[in-house]
Formats: structure tokens, C-alpha cells, sequence
């Protein structure tokens, strides 16, 4: 759809894409071309002054004009696609592709199989060789090897997730598969993660309630699992728990408003309580997960393998004041904290080591999962 404003008349007409492809068809004729492109993509270069037309000699071919005729691509490709995301041509010519500008300027020889455009912000393309898979810029630069058996991964389980794009995850993070294993590169080609998990994101299969998780997105982490055990990587790839120990990793929808949950040692705690103790702060208050994680002690990631893992490593007055289930009295007088508000999600109390055998969180973001800690999921 195009506009146009008429300052004399002080109207605005409104043109559709198929009125201005037929009104620009006999002007193509009169250029020497036999038509525009019937592609609906290349259609849109309309919009842009610009017209992906075809010639028949010997066979067809296809070229980019000007709205005067004026020849921006020669008529000497076997296919044009028209990119509205970047304005640039994807063309063809005898089985291989590239890309070029809409000035005519080469910017991706005409080399590969395929090219797909991955990110336009970021100016990257998956491109294909002999059933290989690799990553490209706008330059024609390889960022990662064109040596891998997939890159980007199917999201269509994961659609109540609203994953956007299935090249690039919790922000920062390309999916790749060589073999049957599955690493992790960054936006820069940096590989973050070697070739370990069998896959990534959860499917729901024991709650009826549970919905398929790939991203927590306020937090920018990344579902991944190994030998059936899952974990959280953030957007640097760095495990949250140190190793793929939890059961299940989901999410679950109710009231319009969306809560995710870990479930380790038959024990299910709010994910999102989870990161916060762990210090990986929601990106919508500033939050950094990759200077929020890196910042932490060293031996935070260990810690997490054991906060997780070993949920019934407490002490016996702690199994004693789990039993009690928060109702001894004693407990609360001794610091155990009641909000006031019963529809309030408890949080991870806060008490000083050694207060009735209960743990400190407070120590470089450690945070126990016991069953104090343990909440019903929201039905």
C-alpha cells in the first residue's frame, strides 16, 4: 500500500500493491521486459521505486528496474527475491545464490546452495553448501563455519512462548547442531557452548497444566537438556545450575498471567524466585544476565549444582521445622516471614545461619531449594 498526498486538492490517495503493479505493467512492456514479478515479495520493491521484472530470449530472465526504466540489476539472473527487511536482491544463477544491493553492489558472492536472512538488525544470514550450515554477514564474512548440520531450531512446539525467531534465543544465542548434538554461538560467531545437550527447551508431558518452555524471557535464559535432566543457561551460556539436574522446567498460563517452575527431587519451586536469589535480575529493570552472572563468586555455579541437586542435604532441625510445615509458632517468632497477604507468592526467607537449622541465602546468592521453599503451581 502506497500514499500520496495532493497539496492542491489537500487529499491523500491510497494505492494498493496490485493497483500499482497493473498501473506500472505497460510501462514494463514499453521498457522492452515482459512483465513484473508475480512474487508478492517482489512486488513490495514497488514501494521502494523499484521493479523485479523478466525477460524472455532464450529463457527467462530477471532484472531490477527503476521506476523510469532505468536498469539497476541486468537482466541475466534466473530468479530475483526481493529482501523488504534490508532492501537488498537475493539472486540466482545456475543453482547458486547471493546477495545484492538495491545500488547493484555485490554484497554476498554468488556462492552457496542457499541463503536465508537471519537478522536483519544484525545484518546475519544462514547460508547453505552441500547440506552444511553456517552463518554470514552482510559483507560476505563468515561469522560461524559452514560445516554444521543445522543452525536455528524448530519453535513451533514453543508458541505460546512468543519466540520470535528461531535463529537467535534469550537474546544473544544461535542454536546449532552438528551431529546429534546441539551447541550455542554467540551473535559474534563465538562459540559459547560445545556440542553437549541433546536439545533445547522442555516439553510438557506429566502436568496436565504444563506448558511447553523453551525462554523465560524476562530473564533472557535458555531451557537446554542432557540425558533427560534439564538446566538454565544464560545469555553469555553459562549453566545456572552447573549441570543438567532438574526434572522438569515449564511454565503454566492462569488468570492471563504466566509463571514458570522447577521441579527437582519430586520438589517444584517458582523459577523466577530462583533467579532473582541467584542475583540474574529481569531485563526490564536493568538487568544484565551476563554481568549479573559473571560478577558472582566463582564457586556460585557449583553452589547452585548443590542448591539444586542435594534438596534433602539439611540438618535435623531443619527436616524437624519442614515437618511442621510453618505452622509451629516458635518458628515464626524465631524470623520466619509472614507477608500478611495469603495470595502472595511466599518468597525464600532470609534468616541468619543456624536460627533452627535454617539456611542463609544471603551468601553469595546461594539459595537452597528445600521444602520450605516449595510452592503448588498456580492452577
Amino acid at each position: 500500500m502506497s500514499f500520496e498526498y495532493n497539496q492542491n486538492e489537500n487529499r491523500v490517495y491510497i494505492y494498493t500493491l496490485p493497483y500499482l503493479v497493473q498501473a506500472w505493467s505497460p510501462s514494463v512492456l514499453d521498457y522492452g521486459y515482459t512483465g513484473i514479478s508475480e512474487v508478492f515479495a517482489n512486488q513490495k520493491a514497488i514501494l521502494n521505486n523499484m521493479l523485479v521484472v523478466s525477460r524472455e530470449t532464450n529463457s527467462e530472465t530477471y532484472a531490477v528496474i527503476d521506476l523510469e526504466g532505468k536498469t539497476i540489476l541486468e537482466a541475466k539472473y534466473d530468479n530475483i527475491t526481493y529482501l523488504p527487511e534490508t532492501g537488498d536482491f537475493k539472486v540466482e544463477v545456475d543453482g547458486k545464490v547471493g546477495i545484492l544491493s538495491n545500488k547493484g553492489e555485490t554484497r554476498i558472492q554468488i556462492i552457496y546452495d542457499d541463503i536465508e536472512l537471519m537478522d536483519s538488525d544484525e545484518g546475519l544470514y544462514v547460508a547453505s553448501n552441500n547440506g552444511k550450515y553456517g552463518v554470514i554477514d552482510t559483507r560476505g564474512n563468515i561469522k560461524i563455519y559452514i560445516e554444521n548440520d543445522e543452525v536455528g531450531m524448530d519453535i513451533s512446539p514453543f508458541s505460546e512462548n512468543n519466540i520470535k525467531n528461531k535463529y537467535i534465543l534469550a537474546g544473544n544465542l544461535i542454536p546449532v547442531r552438528k551431529g546429534e548434538l546441539w551447541g550455542l554461538f554467540d551473535l559474534s560467531g563465538r562459540q559459547v557452548v560445545d556440542f553437549t545437550y541433546d536439545g533445547f527447551g522442555y516439553i510438557a508431558r506429566s502436568n496436565k497444566d504444563a506448558k511447553n518452555l523453551l525462554v523465560i524471557p524476562d530473564y533472557e535464559v535458555l531451557v537446554a537438556c542432557k540425558d533427560e535432566k534439564y538446566t538454565l543457561l544464560n545469555s553469555v551460556g553459562r549453566e545456572l545450575f552447573g549441570a543438567p539436574v532438574a526434572d522438569d522446567i515449564y511454565m503454566i498460563i492462569s488468570g492471563g498471567q504466566t509463571h514458570y517452575y522447577i521441579t527437582a527431587n519430586n520438589q517444584t519451586m517458582d523459577a523466577e524466585v530462583y533467579l532473582d536469589n541467584i542475583g540474574v535480575r529481569k531485563q526490564s529493570e536493568g538487568g544484565n544476565v551476563s554481568s549479573n552472572t559473571n560478577n558472582n563468586n566463582s564457586n556460585q555455579t557449583s553452589n547452585n549444582t548443590n542448591n539444586v541437586n542435594n534438596t534433602n542435604t539439611t540438618n535435623s532441625n531443619n527436616d524437624q521445622n519442614t515437618t511442621n510445615g510453618g505452622e509451629n509458632e516458635e518458628n515464626v517468632q524465631n524470623g520466619e516471614e509472614n507477608n500478611g497477604n495469603e495470595n502472595t507468592e511466599q518468597q525464600p526467607e532470609e534468616n541468619n545461619e543456624g536460627q533452627n537449622g535454617e539456611e542463609n541465602y544471603g551468601q553469595e546468592g546461594e539459595q537452597q531449594i528445600d521444602e520450605q521453599n516449595v510452592e503448588e503451581p498456580q492452577e
